[in-house]
């Protein structure tokens, strides 16, 4: 009888929700888990005429951020249409990176990848990116930033528009900011470091994936693969809170941004 007094309250909470609830967080966690491992695995060396390549995921750490943020001003930067197409590159660029670059490796490291010489070790491309949900999601502020970067932040806001309702989802992974090493432009790096980010979203159960491509190359690495989901000319838009037309100044071969979304198939349950 003793037995059955201790073990018959047991099989009753056990049945209880809140028990259920918390036998379900323990799968999400477990799941969780084993994303995190695959996503720190190191690919296959991949060869290309400059030498070999690895890519490597991009853990949320202080000696990540430096190097990364380092890279990405010194190239990304560089070739960045939303700033040259203005009559004069914004002066706190630099700030508007290192916030973006924070807030992709804090709630996106999972999805963030880079790539690596094999041989030096050296980062000689980046992809990051973030996972967004619904429920938490904010735009981001414009505060204490030149009126060139406002535009972009406006800018980027409205090519992206509202993805949670124009896909009927509570949750995207979207790709950010990525650049490779001049000397390894054309041997399809970007592509290949692109390849492994989709693979990683879609192991995160999430259905959809979007990207945003402000240069002619990063749209043509997308128009491929993924749907469109909307198109604005920089010579046409026109910013919402003063009227003028900030990306008028030409910069070819970049005349369009696209906001392109890849579906995923749901995981079955």
């Amino acid at each position: 009888m003793a037995v059955v007094s201790i073990f018959k309250p047991v099989a009753m909470l056990c049945r209880s929700t809140f028990v259920q609830k918390n036998i379900l967080q323990l799968t999400i966690n477990s799941i969780r888990r084993n994303f995190q491992k695959f996503a720190m695995l190191k690919s296959p060396a991949y060869s290309t005429p400059k030498g070999d390549l690895q890519i490597v995921s991009l853990p949320n750490n202080d000696q990540t951020l430096s190097e990364v943020l380092q890279f990405l001003i010194n190239t990304y930067k560089k070739e960045w249409p939303l700033i040259y197409l203005q009559p004069e590159v914004p002066r706190d660029v630099d700030k508007l990176l290192e916030t973006r670059i924070r807030h992709n490796l804090e709630n996106g490291s999972e999805v963030s990848f880079g790539a690596r010489e094999v041989a030096t070790g050296k980062l000689v491309g980046a992809l990051l990116s973030t996972v967004c949900r619904k429920a938490t999601y904010s735009k981001e502020s414009e505060e204490g930033y030149s009126d060139g970067i406002k535009y972009i932040i406006r800018f980027q806001q409205h090519v992206e528009g509202d993805v949670f309702t124009d896909l009927n989802t509570d949750a995207v992974v979207k790709m950010g900011v990525g650049a490779v090493d001049p000397a390894y432009a054309k041997v399809g790096l970007m592509r290949k470091i692109g390849d492994y980010f989709f693979e990683a979203a879609e192991s995160t159960g999430i259905e959809y994936a979007i990207s945003m491509s402000t240069s002619a190359y990063s749209s043509r690495l997308r128009e491929k693969a993924d749907l469109l989901l909307r198109e604005v000319e920089y010579a046409q838009y026109r910013d919402a809170q003063t009227g003028i037309k900030p990306f008028t100044k030409p910069f070819p071969p970049h005349t369009h941004a696209r906001e392109c979304y890849r579906r995923f198939r749901k995981p079955k349950l």
